[in-house]
């Protein structure tokens, strides 16, 4: 009997060994599980349930919840820009909330998404050792990374085991990652269950994600500093962004892209990337996973754009990161990306392309003013107001001290303020503004 047991031991430890990269599982993408998570409270140990949505809407969020001793804490992500973390029952709180910006963290094998759908993300693999729950265990280590421009940004390494009850026939045991060489970062998980898509017990598991009644009161209040240093620090926090600026009206980020030099044409579409960029908050920053800081009303990443921080190399904008925390500075670092890239080096225009490419430029009240352009110039402006209603935007602008004159790209408003300077100017009395 010892003998025969033997054998089946050297069989599933020889099977075990004819494993490669390639043959990493697909993990669900929900599940639920007891986790042991350092900085999380109660001693890191928990209880979360995990719905993931690559793309969620409101009808298909990308949520978890995750319950601890004293508090719940549900990430609930209807698209990248009206996330949010609700805290329930955190230091006596009844429900809190902070934002959440972008997804949460995706729990795959592997979890990096090139944009080129013919490059690979080579997943190696090794059957090793791992602790969990206090047992020594023989788990699947699947181990990939993170290269940006040759230097390693982040690793990850998942350990798995073979179930033939489990979904996909697979639990995991344990998640860890690590950025930029830091020390690795472990989640353990034990009575892991996952949960088939479209199925009874599935779409039942799904309704679990809903908002709490308690949490949709018009007055809720932000998370004080205290509740989120005790309750946000672990791990699903880590596309996080903290605001430390003012947030900007539209004029006020119109205002910034014409003194950076952008083009009336792309004034609109801007605005809407910084929306979803950084909500017009000129202080916001953002961790990314590599271990670069996103800086700013534009996102202006670390690495390649600036100096000054851990993981800055490139400094293509020639100016320091603490810099780009000023409104103006950053939008002059934008229009160098910009340039550079288009519109396409920002995540929030290739999620909301369809919204940015036909978002009107704002109509501002300074915009409309001028000091003394008469008739024709307050004609001209109500001209422009209309146009601009319907998407067109004049791309003139009335100035002081000219003759009437309209520069040749100044459209059918500017077309119409010359006439009209023509008309009063044969009457004795000359328009003191120009188009231009």
């Amino acid at each position: 009997m010892n003998s025969i047991l033997f054998l089946v031991a050297v069989y599933f430890t020889f099977a075990s060994s004819l494993k490669t990269g390639d043959d990493h599982p697909t993990l669900p993408t929900m599940w639920s599980a007891e986790t042991i998570e350092p900085g999380a409270p109660g001693n890191g140990k928990g209880v979360e349930a995990y719905n993931f949505v690559s793309k969620p809407t409101y009808d298909n969020p990308s949520a978890i919840w995750s319950n601890y001793t004293d508090c719940q804490r549900l990430i609930y992500v209807p698209n990248n820009y009206d996330g949010r973390r609700y805290l329930l029952g955190c230091d006596a709180v009844d429900c809190c909330y902070e934002e959440q910006d972008t997804n949460q963290v995706e729990f795959q094998i592997p979890n990096v998404h090139y944009s080129n759908p013919n490059k690979k993300v080579e997943v190696s693999y090794q059957r090793t050792n791992i602790t969990n729950f206090g047992e020594e265990i023989m788990a699947d280590e699947w181990s990939w990374s993170w290269t940006v421009k040759d230097i390693l940004s982040q690793e990850w390494k998942a350990y798995t085991n073979d179930c033939d009850d489990c979904v996909n026939g697979v639990e995991l045991l344990q998640w860890t990652t690590r950025a930029m060489g830091s020390p690795w970062f472990s989640i353990q998980f034990r009575n892991f269950k996952g949960y088939e898509l479209n199925s009874d017990e599935g779409n039942q598991f799904r309704e679990m994600f809903a908002i709490p009644d308690i949490c949709k009161r018009n007055n809720l209040l932000e998370c004080s500093d205290n509740v989120k240093d005790n309750y946000s620090t672990n791990h699903v926090i880590i596309n996080d962004k903290t605001y430390e600026g003012g947030r900007q009206s539209e004029c006020d980020v119109a205002r910034y892209l014409r003194n950076a030099g952008f083009p009336s044409s792309t004034i609109g579409t801007m605005v809407c990337i910084s929306k979803y960029e950084s909500s017009w908050n000129c202080g916001a920053t953002n961790k990314n996973t590599d271990g670069s800081t996103d800086y700013g009303l534009f996102e202006i990443n670390s690495y390649y754009w600036c100096s000054g921080d851990p993981t800055s190399k490139y400094n293509e904008c020639g100016t320091s990161c603490s810099s780009l925390m000023d409104c103006q500075k950053n939008t002059n670092c934008a229009y160098k990306v910009y340039k550079e890239q288009g519109f396409n080096a920002w995540y929030g225009y290739q999620y909301h392309k369809s919204e940015c490419d036909s978002y009107p430029a704002p109509v501002c009240e300074e915009e409309l003013k001028s000091a003394n352009c008469g008739t024709c110039g307050t004609a001209y402006q109500t001209c422009c107001i209309g146009f601009a209603v319907d998407g067109y935007p004049c791309d003139c602008h009335l100035q002081e001290g000219g003759s009437g004159q309209s520069g040749s790209n100044c459209g059918d408003c500017g077309t119409g303020f010359a006439a009209c300077c023509i008309g009063y100017a044969a009457d004795g009395y000359p328009c003191e503004c120009d188009v231009m």
